[in-house]
Parts: structure tokens; C-alpha cells; sequence
């Protein structure tokens, strides 16, 4: 699996057990064999190739798909953190200084200042879990981007003039 459209493979899980089958004439169980499952975590950086890095996926022998979502790299978002602290800092302070304006005062020093901030990444709906084995002969399935959300909150306390 790992090629320039796949930046990283992990295991999530991963489960083992015996599994048997019951022998009715014999009263008794026997072993078949081994259940095993192992769930993995591949991440793209290349949104354009997601339906092709799917295609991989399962040509390389997934047998089931139980979603996927979209995600901003950690430089990314905190990249966008950092621009949207300073657009709500100028923005609070902008709309103190015109309620201020307004009550006939001017602003003067920050007494408190305080950043809340949440990220909201975008999972596909429930209904792109499927079996593997039925998308197998489809050509790779056209998966399209969506938004990711990042709201930064600054509430800001100035003392007046």
C-alpha cells in the first residue's frame, strides 16, 4: 500500500480467535481455523486520488470499507488556528472600540482575553460502509472532498477611557 498517494498506514485493532464449527454426530466442537481482523488507518495527502488510494485499498485485499473522513494536517490547522486567533483579536477589538464610540467612552488596555476554539472534521455518511468484494470490479469510486471546520472564539474585556 505504500506509494506517493498514501502518507501513512497504522493498525488500529487488531483481533485473533479460534474458530470452530460444532460436530452434531460427535457432540463436540472442532477447530476450523483462526478469525482474524485488523483494521488500519491509512491517511492521504492527495484528496484528488482518494477514490484511486480506495481502489488500492481493496485490490490489496481489504475486504470491508467503514468509512472515511476528512481532516486537516496538524501544521495545517494550526496554521489556520494562528490567522483566524489574530482576524478574532482585531475583530473583538474593533467592535469594543465601536461600543465604546457608542457610550461616549474610548478603550483603553485589555483587562482579560481569552481564545476558545473547536475543529470539526468531515466524516462520510454511515452508508460508505460496504463490502469490499462488491466494489472490487467498479472503477475507483469518485469520493469528493468536503469542508472541515475550524471556529476560533476570542471574547476580550477592555477597560475604558
Amino acid at each position: 500500500l505504500k506509494d506517493a498517494s498514501i502518507a501513512n498506514v497504522e493498525t488500529t485493532s487488531y483481533y485473533a480467535k479460534p474458530k470452530y464449527e460444532y460436530d452434531k454426530q460427535l457432540r463436540k466442537s472442532k477447530q476450523l481455523g483462526y478469525e482474524v481482523r485488523q483494521n488500519l488507518k491509512i491517511e492521504t495527502r492527495e484528496l484528488k486520488n482518494v477514490g484511486e488510494t480506495l481502489q488500492k485499498v481493496i485490490e490489496a485485499g481489504a475486504t470491508h470499507v467503514n468509512g472515511i473522513s476528512f481532516d486537516l494536517s496538524d501544521e495545517g490547522r494550526e496554521k489556520l488556528e494562528q490567522e483566524l486567533l489574530a482576524k478574532a483579536t482585531k475583530d473583538a477589538k474593533g467592535r469594543a472600540e465601536q461600543l465604546a464610540r457608542s457610550a461616549g467612552a474610548r478603550i483603553g488596555k485589555v483587562s482579560t482575553l481569552q481564545q476558545s476554539g473547536e475543529f470539526y472534521p468531515y466524516f462520510a455518511r454511515n452508508d460508505m460502509a460496504m463490502k469490499a468484494e462488491s466494489m472490487a470490479i467498479a472503477a475507483p469510486p469518485q469520493i469528493e472532498p468536503q469542508s472541515v471546520d475550524v471556529q476560533v472564539n476570542v471574547q476580550a474585556a477592555f477597560y475604558l477611557k
